[in-house]
C-alpha cells in the first residue's frame, strides 16, 4: 500500500514530457488512417505516459532499505 496520496499530473508535466506532440501525432495519423504509424503513434503516447508516472515510483525505491546490506555487512572488514 502506498502511504501518499498520488498528485496529479499537471498540464505543465505534460506538456514538459512531450505528451501534446505525441497526442497530436497520433490523431494525425487516425486523421490520414495512416495503418503503419497508428501504432507506433499509441506505443509512443504510452511510453510517454509512463514516463511521466514513474518518477514518483523511482523516488520511493530509493527510500527502502537494500535487502543485501545486512549479508554484504558481514563480509565487510571492521574497523578496531
Amino acid at each position: 500500500m502506498e502511504d501518499k496520496e498520488k498528485q496529479p499530473i499537471t498540464v505543465a508535466q505534460l506538456k514538459e514530457a512531450g505528451i501534446d506532440k505525441l497526442v497530436a501525432g497520433l490523431a494525425e495519423a487516425i486523421d490520414k488512417e495512416d495503418d503503419a504509424n497508428v501504432g507506433k503513434a499509441l506505443q509512443d503516447l504510452t511510453e510517454g505516459l509512463k514516463k511521466i508516472d514513474s518518477p514518483d515510483d523511482k523516488e520511493d525505491d530509493e527510500e527502502k532499505p537494500d535487502p543485501f546490506a545486512d549479508k554484504v555487512a558481514k563480509y565487510v572488514p571492521q574497523g578496531k
